[in-house]
């Protein structure tokens, strides 16, 4: 008998085994029921492997995204690059005092600078230069309008989205398939017992919806997937 459980267990060897890695990308890291402001993914794997990154800046990074006020920031500079004090409390919706601590702690982790009258993220900083991509998966046995539900959902913080849905049953998305397409969601036919996992459709990579739910996202990461950098 198929039980979620198993699917999921099957699914997470299938993307560590030879036969994977040999077709799609390589998962150096893969996380299990992943929360986000919009709900929780099943799996949410990235192709980066963080242990190749600077440790310091990793550290600090992960300083900031613990803090909810330092990711709001930071993401709403990602996405308007150079914005005054005003604006930035208006889209941050963060009180004065609030922000000016929050910024001031973002200045001495080296993440944002002052520009003038605006303020802007460190175009030297790792913030500007690191790119991790996120690919979300969402597990169901029969259910898949419940899965593609979710999908869509994590298009919010995930660059691509799949589905996953045992071999047995997939026969089922036959002619559903053109809607995954113009929706640019991944399938994945996820055969049981040999463990080969096969995409019926490959996800389109999108840009995030919300850079806020990206960053908290990233922050899951860098506490959970990163076991060498010392906490603060």
């Amino acid at each position: 008998m198929i039980t979620e459980r198993i699917l999921a267990q099957t699914f997470s060897r299938s993307v560590n085994s030879l036969e994977w890695r040999e077709q799609y990308p390589q998962f150096p890291h893969i996380l299990p029921e992943v929360p986000y402001d919009g709900g929780r993914a099943d799996f949410v794997c990235t192709p980066v492997e963080f242990g190749a990154l600077p440790v310091d800046e990793i550290s600090a990074l992960r300083k900031a995204l613990r803090n909810p006020a330092m990711t709001k920031v930071i993401s709403v500079l990602y996405q308007y690059p150079a914005q005054n004090f005003g604006d930035l409390q208006y889209l941050t919706q963060l009180s004065e005092d609030e922000l000016f601590v929050t910024l001031q702690s973002l200045f001495s982790l080296g993440f944002a600078l002052p520009h003038g009258n605006e303020f802007k993220l460190n175009e030297d900083s790792i913030l500007r230069n690191l790119e991790i991509e996120f690919w979300s998966f969402e597990l169901k046995l029969t259910n898949w309008r419940g899965a593609l539900y979710q999908a869509i959902k994590n298009q919010i913080f995930a660059h691509s989205v799949a589905i996953v849905i045992p071999q047995k049953w997939s026969h089922r998305l036959d002619d559903r398939l053109d809607l995954f397409r113009r929706l640019q969601i991944g399938v994945v036919s996820l055969d049981i017992d040999s463990g080969d996992a096969k995409f019926l459709v490959p996800p389109v990579k999108k840009t995030p919806g919300s850079s806020y739910s990206y960053y908290l996202t990233l922050g899951v990461f860098l506490e959970r997937a990163i076991k060498h950098v010392p906490k603060e």
